[in-house]
């Protein structure tokens, strides 16, 4: 595998464009944002295929730096059989030898372990002072400590050691992000928004531990609404915009009550499989519903509010036995005041293994139905907050390597980390544009001829 060069995917780009117009808005440092429609310009692998990248970076922690010089990436810390490297864990390379990379030992040359990889899960962020676009922060799970660490010098300091207080272990939570107030939020319970959580801020060495309010309660008092709005969301089926002022979450499947009603905010809709976008402020509410088999992840330009990135689980069943997918990448684009609210731009396919099962039960019976998730083949995506580029975790176009190890599925990949850079789509095509209430489900598992085969 030494001598692979870098994956550079050739793609298939829609040439849709987006009906209606959109403003420009002024973000300052972060000056011209891709606020309209935009089309892919290149993809690339940034990972070599020797290596088994991890889906780290969904909406909490972030790849890119504040002057996006550099990112950081996951590789899975195990002894690869077949290619004989071991993984380093959490890693950071500048962006710009990322992407030029021809040979295993130049991507090697390029990614830099971090000095530390005794995390609690989902907990390495970039810092958000100004000045320290090369540090990061995190909580170390043996010393149960926040760090920063200067990657520069490989310099690791401690800032404080952390007390969550009673019937809490710190090694068992996870990373949340930064808060308005640019405070460190750690969860003490894995995969729950609504375990209480510890408020650290790095710079007066303090910590509080606190409840945060969950949507379902969000509208209560004007106090939970602004426990609401500090409390940094995100996670791979919902995202908060750069401005703070929408939210958008997937939801699954309806409770019995799907018309329920809020004191504010007006009707809240909890269709089956469907997706809500609302404003925190309760003066406006918009919903709506992804009609296609399923979304995998939601991430937003953050410096963008009028649009975000979706994509598509891409199979029309839970497949029985290992299936490759076409996943549909699309720029989700929202209005407020008229309808449809939601134009869906499919600009990007790319196909990967997917979550398969032993029999038909499939995942809403994965005890039973002898589960093989693939988690970390989904496409999961995150997109830069000024929307000019997002990432993506998945194989290229092959079985997974678990696939391989469980039914011996050939070709087979490595998860690979691909970074999508795109660009403002001036096309004026109005016929173009997706509505909401189309299928955006374009192609059918195994059955897709139209996304090329990459090329090495």
């Amino acid at each position: 595998m030494t001598g692979v060069k870098r994956y550079v995917v050739k793609i298939l780009i829609g040439s849709l464009a987006l009906l209606g117009i959109i403003s420009t808005h002024g973000f300052g440092a972060d000056a011209d944002p891709f606020c309209g429609p935009v089309k892919v310009k290149k993809v690339t692998r940034i990972t070599h295929p020797a290596y088994t990248a991890g889906n780290q970076f969904l909406n909490k922690m972030v790849p890119w730096n504040p002057d996006y010089s550099r990112m950081l990436i996951f590789e899975n810390t195990f002894s690869h059989p077949s290619t004989h490297v071991v993984g380093k864990g959490y890693c950071w390379g500048y962006l710009k030898d990322l992407t030029h990379w021809t040979t295993q030992s130049e991507y090697e040359q390029a990614r830099k372990p971090l000095p530390s990889q005794d995390w609690i899960k989902f907990c390495v962020f970039w810092s958000p002072f100004p000045g320290e676009e090369n540090v990061v922060y995190g909580v170390r799970r043996t010393k149960k400590d926040v760090v920063s660490v200067n990657l520069d010098t490989g310099e690791v300091t401690s800032i404080l050691t952390l007390d969550p207080g009673a019937g809490a272990d710190i090694t068992k939570g996870q990373g949340y992000g930064w808060s308005k107030n640019k405070t460190l939020i750690i969860g003490l319970v894995e995969h729950s928004a609504a375990a209480d959580v510890l408020e650290v801020d790095v710079r007066n060495k303090t910590q509080k531990r606190f409840k945060p309010v969950t949507s379902s309660h969000m509208w209560d008092s004007d106090e939970a609404l602004a426990n609401f709005t500090h409390f940094p969301r995100g996670g791979n089926h919902g995202d908060t915009s750069g401005s703070g002022k929408w939210f958008f979450q997937y939801r699954g499947l309806a409770p019995e009550n799907a018309n329920e009603k809020r004191t504010k905010g007006g009707a809240w809709s909890l269709t089956e499989r469907g997706a809500s976008v609302y404003v925190p402020d309760g003066k406006h509410f918009i919903e709506d519903q992804w009609r296609t088999v399923g979304v995998v992840s939601l991430s937003f330009a953050h410096y963008a509010d009028r649009w975000l990135m979706g994509v598509d689980l891409g199979r029309p069943s839970q497949p029985v036995g290992p299936a490759i997918s076409t996943y549909t990448f699309c720029q989700i684009m929202f209005y407020p005041d008229h309808k449809p609210n939601f134009v869906y731009r499919p600009i990007l396919k790319h196909k990967s293994a997917t979550a398969w099962y032993e029999s038909a039960a499939g995942q809403y019976d994965q005890k039973n139905s002898g589960a093989h998730l693939n988690y970390h083949s989904l496409c999961k995506l995150k997109v830069r907050r000024d929307g000019r580029q997002f990432v993506y975790v998945g194989t290229d176009g092959k079985y997974s390597w678990q696939d391989y190890l469980d039914r011996k599925m050939e070709p087979w990949d490595n998860n690979g980390m691909f970074l999508v850079d795109v660009e403002p789509d001036s096309e004026d095509a109005s016929a173009g544009a997706v509505p909401f209430s189309s299928d955006l489900r374009l192609v059918t598992a195994g059955k897709d001829t139209t996304s090329p085969t990459p090329s090495k």
